[in-house]
């Protein structure tokens, strides 16, 4: 649904999206250079009796407006002022409703897309311009197959007069959008009460889907080699008008003079936002609303108000449509965006409003795929005044009147010479029930100020300075763009209202847009509103961030400056004016981490090292074809006697403070030549457990998390992190369940006093840091997921954590950091250049980390495994079953040889026990006993 409600108290509520199209095919754009738009008329037989369930007998309005402004039965006019789109509905009207489209498109395009508009005549027709279809209205309004007949009859009906009209033309048919205009209203609102007419038309974009198997209609066209035939199997299906006010039915949805209803002028829509909307899909931009018909949520707004693909269609009733938002303005080529760097903070940057400079909008990064737009949009008449308070503003002399001043009855140089002292009286006067029609407003604006740049004609608003002024407020607007896959270009890119890919951040704090929302009574904000714009002292932000003396969009506020996954972004946003066409905002990066730049263009990591004489870190990546090296004292020197060749799967190894541009798996350290490097991965284990191992393989990562002087496995399975002692057992919380990818890190770079080292991974398009318990203790947005993960330690005393062309700067505690590149040290040893290795622990009796306990734990399914922690390998355990009477029941449960300093397993299997309380006692050889509570249930 789509609201209609320019201000307050509009008789209509919404609109239906009752034509909600799905390109299948698209994947892109379809721009055209020129957007020829030809139009044709066609009415239906006469409906007699005249059918009460369409709007009209099936005839164009084609006699003079004052013939269907009268309340049924009265000479009592509906509307006695602005009539919107009036009749009679001829050639010359459609042809203005053409150009209203057209200049909309070149007005958005920023000049880009320029229009023709033409009519196709029936010149079998007797003084008529119309073709006249073969069945009444209702037949057509059954079903999508339908309308997509009425469009093919249309055509064919119209097929000689379209070949004549391309004889002289140098492009064809395939270069044109056809435009079918019907007699009756189109079947797009839904009103306060019942609509009886139900069998009103949709409008609709018919493409080859909804054509199924109807042949399409082929026009001819003479070429240099011949006649050539064009299938006709797209166009547009648009009713005369929009507007209810002329046709009998509008007695029956809004009442008349004998139901207390005196004036209609207020019930008025104009054709223009539906006609742009259906060429919306022409053009291949994506619908914005939810766009699935499997869906409970089908038609509700994605993005509301403040877009062309959404409910902001019919904006300023119908006939300011909303401009497309700026994410499809820059996909199409109309606007072109400033991308600001994120190694620069700007305590000053002017925002030029779009009604000023079209290609004001600024990008921000914050992951790979993940960034903000942001623009300034002013739908200001006179500064300060929109068109919603000129409408209290210009009530004859009412307000004029209670301000004390002399408005000449409706003079806007007058208002704006008083301003301030209206401004003093405004806030109470706009209390008062006394308002002009909309369309009175508008005209007398275009009259006196002028915000069409043609004179208005016929009373068809078309080609206005600002599209804006439809907006329902004023400000800056924040995008947060999810790129989307071109594959959901037609299918939608916004069907899940909980993760848009194109989402306004409302500065009122509430997520309000595409969802129900209820607030004074009123549905209005789940459309967008005006307090979802940011400026200075908008008091929505004001009550929902409360704590904040300043307007701020960071990591704190409401909404916040987060990833879609709820990683912090590092970016901070001021609001530092009001409302005007000259916004200032502040923008600071690097909120709450050190961050280092290396380059302000993307790079290709190659490989780190550290100088172990001045304890200094280096990192080696090419750039633009150069391969260089980086360290914290200079600004990157190019490496001449290295030569990169793109594709070429090389790697800077360095060993003890030399460094190679090797192949692949090869490497300089002196250990490799002890082990077969592309197929192990070794660290340091129990040699007297383990006398003949040294490697391991399939591990990914080695580290020390329990401090017991043994490496633990760590692993990306299936997605989840897996860590495990060398005994196979797992650590405790762990595995931890995600989408991880590439090979994990593992350092104490959080909370270095702890001494307790984390697991640093990546996860989609994120950086997440797990504790060596698995709780994820950090999201961090990242440029380059495709990179490998990789420390540069003594990066100026700190840990550096390289994310494409920026390095994150942490704590360094190199006594607790294992593992800090892909290749660990290409020896396959937890160290990285001078790290020292560490000692088993060697002591007696049993160490109790954790109790003994066994899992699952009530046993359902006839299996359980017990788990005990030992630090000495001598000897073995056993474990005696006893019932809840003290009698033994299995004894047979052993472990011959334990680890030390790990977790240990026995799984008891095939349990045939009745149901009840077991104790099981876990005796080792040497240290002390334990029981463990166990109940089986059956």
């Amino acid at each position: 649904m789509i609201s209609l409600t320019f201000g307050a108290n509009s008789y209509l509520e919404n609109i239906k999206f009752s034509n909600i199209h799905n390109q299948n095919n698209l994947t892109s754009f379809n721009i055209p250079s020129t957007l020829r738009l030809v139009g044709l008329m066609v009415n239906f037989q006469i409906e007699n009796p005249n059918n009460p369930k369409t709007s009209g007998s099936g005839k164009f309005l084609d006699q003079d407006v004052i013939h269907y402004n009268k309340f049924y039965g009265t000479s009592t006019l509906r509307c006695e002022n602005f009539l919107l789109d009036p009749p009679p509905h001829n050639k010359s009207y459609f042809l203005r409703q053409l150009k209203a489209a057209g200049s909309y498109y070149e007005n958005i395009s920023n000049g880009s897309l320029p229009f023709e508009a033409h009519m196709i005549s029936n010149s079998n027709s007797s003084g008529n311009d119309y073709y006249t279809m073969s069945n009444e209205m209702e037949y057509y309004a059954k079903g999508d197959v339908f309308l997509a007949e009425l469009f093919t009859e249309a055509i064919d009906s119209a097929k000689l007069d379209i070949e004549l009209f391309f004889e002289d033309k140098e492009y064809s048919p395939d270069d044109v959008v056809f435009i079918v205009f019907h007699a009756g209203i189109g079947q797009e609102f839904s009103y306060p009460s019942l609509d009886p007419t139900i069998y009103d038309l949709k409008s609709a974009y018919i493409d080859e889907q909804m054509m199924g198997e109807i042949e399409p209609i082929m026009i001819n066209k003479e070429g240099l080699s011949g006649t050539v035939s064009y299938p006709i199997l797209s166009g547009i299906l648009l009713p005369e008008t929009q507007n209810l006010i002329y046709y009998d039915v509008v007695e029956d949805i809004f009442g008349n003079p004998d139901y207390g209803t005196e004036d209609l002028c207020e019930i008025q829509i104009g054709l223009t936002g539906v006609f742009v909307l259906q060429l919306g899909y022409e053009l291949g931009l994506p619908p914005m609303f939810n766009n699935d018909p499997s869906s409970a949520d089908y038609g509700n707004p994605g993005i509301g108000l403040f877009g062309l693909m959404d409910h902001g269609s019919n904006n300023g009733y119908g006939v300011i449509p909303a401009v497309p938002n700026p994410w499809t303005r820059i996909k199409a080529g109309w606007s072109i965006v400033n991308e600001m760097s994120n190694n620069t903070n700007i305590e000053s940057l002017f925002i030029s409003s779009y009604s000023q400079d079209i290609n004001n909008i600024y990008k921000i990064n914050i992951s790979e795929e993940e960034y903000f737009l942001i623009e300034n949009r002013n739908n200001e008449i006179i500064p300060g005044y929109d068109i919603d308070l000129l409408r209290y503003l210009l009530v004859d002399d009412y307000l004029c009147e209670k301000c004390s001043i002399n408005c000449n009855g409706v003079d806007l140089n007058e208002i704006i010479a008083n301003e301030e002292q209206i401004n003093n009286c405004v806030d109470e006067s706009l209390y008062s029930n006394n308002r002009l029609d909309f369309f009175d407003v508008l005209e007398i604006v275009e009259n006196q100020l002028g915000v069409l740049k043609e004179d208005l004609e016929g009373n068809v608003f078309s080609d206005f300075i600002n599209y804006d002024i439809g907006l329902p407020g004023s400000g800056i607007l924040i995008w947060h763009i999810v790129e989307p896959p071109e594959s959901d270009y037609s299918t939608g890119v916004n069907n899940d209202k909980n993760n848009k890919s194109i989402q306004l951040e409302e500065a009122d704090g509430a997520l309000d847009i595409g969802f129900e929302s209820y607030l004074f009574m009123s549905n209005s904000n789940s459309y967008g509103w005006e307090w979802d714009f940011w400026y200075k002292g908008n008091p929505a932000y004001n009550d929902a961030n409360s704590e904040f003396q300043k307007t701020l969009f960071n990591k704190y506020s409401y909404p916040d400056t987060k990833t879609s996954n709820d990683a912090d972004s590092f970016l901070s946003i001021e609001m530092l004016s009001g409302i005007s066409n000259e916004m200032e905002i502040k923008i600071i990066f690097d909120d709450g981490i050190d961050i280092f730049h290396l380059s302000n263009t993307p790079i290709n990591y190659l490989g780190n090292m550290v100088d172990p004489l001045n304890l200094m870190g280096y990192i080696f990546y090419e750039k633009e074809g150069d391969i260089i090296q980086h360290s914290p004292i200079d600004d990157g020197i190019s490496l001449d006697e290295f030569n990169y060749v793109e594709g070429e799967e090389k790697f800077i190894y360095s060993h003890n403070g030399e460094f190679s541009y090797l192949e692949y798996g090869s490497c300089i350290d002196p250990d490799c030549l002890n082990f077969d490097n592309n197929l192990y991965t070794c660290g340091l284990v129990d040699i007297e457990i383990f006398p003949d191992t040294t490697c391991i393989e399939n591990v990914q990562s080695l580290g020390d998390f329990d401090k017991d002087g043994l490496d633990e496995i760590v692993t990306i399975e299936s997605g989840q992190i897996v860590v495990k002692n060398f005994n196979g057992t797992l650590v405790n919380g762990f595995p931890v369940d995600g989408n991880f990818s590439g090979v994990p890190l593992i350092a104490n770079i959080l909370n270095i006093e702890d001494g307790k080292p984390e697991i640093i991974c990546r996860e989609n398009n994120e950086i997440i840091i797990l504790s060596n318990s698995g709780l994820r203790v950090k999201q961090i947005p990242s440029f380059e997921s495709e990179q490998v993960l990789a420390m540069i330690p003594y990066w100026n005393g700190k840990m550096a954590l390289v994310d494409g062309a920026r390095l994150l700067l942490f704590d360094l505690d190199m006594d607790n950091s294992y593992w800090l590149n892909s290749q660990g040290r290409r020896s396959g040893l937890s160290a990285t250049d001078e790290m020292s290795l560490h000692v088993p622990l060697i002591d007696n009796g049993i160490y109790y980390k954790q109790q003994a306990y066994n899992y699952p734990n009530p046993i359902t399914n006839g299996k359980t495994t017990f788990r005990f922690f030992m630090n000495t390998s001598a000897g073995g355990v056993k474990i005696r079953i006893y019932d809840a009477a003290g009698f033994l029941i299995k004894d047979d449960l052993e472990l011959l040889t334990t680890t030390r300093n790990e977790y240990n397993e026995i799984l008891w299997n095939d349990i045939s026990v009745d149901s009840g309380l077991y104790l099981a006692e876990i005796k080792r050889e040497i240290g002390d006993s334990e029981l463990v509570r166990l109940v089986v249930i059956k």
